[in-house]
């Protein structure tokens, strides 16, 4: 890991540490959200010599 990431990493759990008596006021979610798609023509006709796209994204979110 990088020294940003560890040093957030390290602030995150020492703020856990101090809210440890606050349990039923600190609440963690997440979601994970993918999308794939199949691009081939959408919203126009396609070129005959172009091949279709395909890809899958993603979302994340954590909540505090």
């Amino acid at each position: 890991m990088n020294n940003k990431v560890y040093l957030s990493f390290l602030v995150f759990l020492f703020c856990l540490f101090l809210l440890r008596g606050a349990e039923a006021q600190f609440t963690i979610s997440g979601q994970i959200r993918t999308r794939s798609e199949l691009r081939d023509g959408q919203g126009a006709p396609s070129v005959l010599d172009t091949a279709a796209a395909f890809f899958t994204s993603q979302r994340s979110r954590l909540n505090f």
